[in-house]
């Protein structure tokens, strides 16, 4: 059969391509992979020891002279000696993760028969770690090279010494108590379910109520969610600078060696579906100005030192307590804003979402009053938040009969939000004002609030406070001329 011209150079490239490609292959898998192998071989002749982390199942620390011994418990790490307590697992997996990424920068003698040069006759660190294997990954680490403070080390994996950077030494350096989960309150907010004060003189209580909170005592109203969650997670961030006692005294002569005998404070949490309880008793001992605090669990728990500070933090009074939101709404939910000064002409502000080519999310665009251009924008949205979110500082007046007295009859402001729809969302008006503060309130609502001047004055209330300025035309020194 005769091959056509055509056909044969169809023939000779194909055989051009697959020779290319067992050109392709050869340099993949005969050349590129074996490098990598190459690679990783070095990589790890480079490493201390090789293990999955995961599989690591206790750490025993020796650090100035004592041993601290951990086991992995569930996610993280529970101390079994010289005392039973949780572990911070923070510390503990920066200890796996050094042994795991253990490196040397060289080699500085062939065997052990030189230990007592670099100080690992007496080791400053040991870390004896067991695998689930059974296998043990032992470290000890000697003296510091004073001209870099790079440190010396020994394997039972080689018996060779090694040098190694600083950074060996911070996991390393590390006592029981620096090992020890040192949390007060362990309970998650979002497992709070009511959460209660008692202080000299300011005694609340305030309860889950979806995703607000009420407050019970001393007064029921809506609670500022922003209060209560800084004070429950103030506690929660809260450490031990010390551990007083392993175990509270059973005894009242024993508790009141930290002044636990009468709590300056106790604080209350039920605990999720089964409103668990945990009490927090307060004390404090010593010379005014120069207090100890100290704090322990009456369901059992050691008997901690920690910062006094927290007593502070606990007083809050019922108008720091209650929500002073005015009257709130969605600034996403906003598409008309009318301002009507009681002097001047009214603003209406128009509000659209515009997603831009390119963009992640849609952006803000305004008219006001007709106009769409020279606008700042971003007053505008400014504005919206402002309003969406305005607290009073104060609540002036729970039921006020009488709004002359803070010119809420004739408000010299209002604000209203409108949706889509045409639907009203809110309505802000704003009173006479003094040096630091106006009166307002929502309309219809009998409540009066100071709000702070300084965010009143900084609203708009005319075409010239949402107007960009006009760039000004510099002269030329010719032209002066």
């Amino acid at each position: 059969m005769t091959i056509s011209k055509q056909n044969k150079s169809f023939l000779t490239l194909l055989a051009l391509v697959v020779l290319a490609g067992g050109v392709v292959a050869f340099a993949y898998f005969g050349v590129f992979r074996a490098d990598m192998k190459a690679q990783a071989a070095k990589d790890n002749a480079s490493h201390a020891f090789q293990f999955h982390k995961k599989k690591v199942k206790t750490v025993a620390l020796t650090a100035k002279g004592k041993t601290t011994i951990v086991e992995r418990q569930g996610g993280g790490w529970k101390i079994v000696s010289p005392v039973m307590t949780l572990a911070d697992t923070s510390s503990v997996n920066a200890i796996v993760d050094k042994l795991h990424d253990l490196e040397f920068k060289s080699v500085v003698a062939k065997n052990e028969s030189k230990a007592k040069d670099f100080g690992l006759d007496q080791p400053q660190f040991e870390v004896k770690a067991t695998l689930d294997s059974g296998r043990l990954l032992d470290l000890k680490v000697g003296m510091e090279n004073a001209f870099d403070n790079s440190l010396y080390y020994v394997t039972n994996k080689d018996k060779r010494i090694f040098q190694a950077e600083d950074a060996l030494k911070w996991p390393l350096d590390k006592t029981l108590f620096d090992l020890r989960d040192k949390r007060i309150i362990t309970a998650q907010l979002a497992d709070v379910e009511q959460f209660s004060v008692e202080t000299n003189g300011s005694d609340w209580s305030v309860e889950h109520d979806g995703d607000q909170w009420k407050l019970t005592v001393p007064i029921q109203d809506q609670a500022d969610k922003s209060v209560v969650e800084s004070v429950i997670n103030r506690i929660g961030y809260l450490q031990a600078k010390s551990f007083a006692a392993e175990t509270a005294p059973a005894d009242q002569a024993g508790l009141a060696k930290y002044g636990l005998d009468k709590p300056v404070a106790q604080v209350t949490y039920l605990i999720g579906h089964d409103r668990a309880k945990t009490t927090l008793d307060i004390g404090q001992v010593g010379p005014k100005g120069k207090e100890k605090t100290y704090a322990r669990l009456v369901e059992g728990s050691p008997v901690w030192e920690i910062d006094g500070s927290i007593l502070k933090a606990l007083e809050k009074t019922p108008n720091d307590l209650r929500d002073k939101t005015i009257d709130a709404f969605k600034k996403a939910d906003v598409a008309k804003l009318v301002i009507r000064p009681a002097k001047g002409q009214p603003l209406t502000i128009l509000r659209t979402e515009v997603k831009k080519k390119g963009a992640s999310f849609p952006t803000d665009e305004f008219t006001v009053n007709g106009q769409s251009k020279g606008l700042k924008e971003w007053k505008l949205s400014s504005a919206l938040y402002t309003l969406s979110t305005l607290k009073g500082t104060s609540i002036v007046e729970e039921h006020a009969k009488d709004l002359s007295k803070y010119g809420l009859d004739k408000p010299r402001l209002s604000f209203t939000a409108f949706d889509k729809a045409g639907k009203q969302l809110a309505e802000i008006l704003v009173g006479t004002e003094n040096a630091t503060s106006s009166y307002a309130m929502a309309a219809g609502s009998d409540r009066v609030y100071q709000v702070s001047k300084y965010t009143v004055d900084d609203l708009p209330k005319s075409m010239a406070d949402v107007l960009e300025k006009p760039a000004t035309k510099t002269l030329s020194a010719k032209s002066k001329s």
